[in-house]
């Protein structure tokens, strides 16, 4: 294997793409089972309900604008027969709430078997995801003890820290710990030797390790490849998360999808490092 994930660490970076507003999908070993895509599959979903004045409703899957009102697109939803029992806001010709939804889809639009709800269907447990934890990778005796950058600001300089990172090449992702002023870092080369360089604009308490994840660049390059070519695959958001990988979620993870997915993104990404989901997920219990 040309990469294996450091054992116990978790790390998170800032998302790349827009975070997804519904959804039921859950992460590789939790959660529902992926979509078949089969025809006339049973799927569960949850999102924002959108109808402009005199047109169809439109259930919203991925970001929503967060403008007032609100703005967001998604499939028809056929068969939506109004807001009794949903709480709901319109204003400026735009009428919204948010809302479990049961039925079918095909691509382009979602057919409801039964009414919209404020609650899941009976039986559906959502997945939910565990807490993150952002372990401190190391202690630094060192942090503050001196140099030029001793007694200055720790803030400015994660941010100047931050800038350098996405440039510097083997960089794979960093989170802070300690409230806040541990800066850990997991790079692909030589921890040792990249900590200098990085020592050089951080004064603060640093923590730098080794890591055969992919590294930033690697997933910013699927991600724009993702962004050109998958326009037709559902892409609702992408970004790397808690598990360094690469997270995407899709309108419905069927096997299909998940293959196209994987094709685009191989010349930088293995299936192993991709970790998909749907925000439709089939109904099951």
């Amino acid at each position: 294997m040309r990469r294996s994930v450091l054992g116990g660490v978790l790390a998170v970076t800032a998302s790349l793409g827009l975070a997804a507003c519904g959804g039921v999908g859950g992460p590789p070993g939790g959660g529902p089972p992926p979509s078949t895509g089969g025809p006339g599959e049973l799927l569960v979903g949850a999102g924002t309900i959108m109808q402009l004045e005199g047109e169809p409703a439109q259930i919203c899957l991925g970001a929503v604008l967060t403008s007032y009102p609100p703005q967001c697109a998604g499939p028809e939803l056929v068969g939506f027969e109004g807001w009794d029992g949903i709480e709901h806001e319109s204003a400026s010709g735009r009428t919204w709430g948010n809302a479990w939804v049961v039925g079918t889809y095909d691509g382009t639009s979602f057919t409801l078997t039964e009414p919209v709800s404020v609650e899941p269907p009976t039986g559906w447990e959502p997945s939910t995801d565990e807490p993150s934890e952002f372990p401190q990778l190391c202690d630094d005796p060192a942090a503050g003890a001196g140099g030029s950058l001793a007694g200055t600001d720790l803030i400015s300089q994660q941010s100047d820290l931050m800038m350098f990172l996405e440039a510097h090449d083997g960089y794979v992702l960093s989170y802070v710990s300690g409230g806040g002023d541990v800066m850990n870092v997991l790079v692909s080369g030589d921890a040792a030797s990249a900590r200098v360089d990085f020592r050089e604009i951080y004064a603060g308490p640093l923590c730098v390790q080794t890591s055969e994840l992919p590294t930033w660049a690697e997933i910013r390059a699927a991600q724009d490849a993702l962004t050109a070519e998958g326009e037709d695959l559902g892409v609702l958001s992408s970004g790397s998360g808690v598990s360094g990988l690469l997270d995407i979620h899709l309108v419905v993870a069927d096997s299909a999808h998940v293959s196209a997915v994987a094709e685009i993104v191989a010349p930088w990404l293995r299936p192993d490092e991709i970790a998909v989901t749907g925000a439709l997920a089939p109904l099951v219990g």
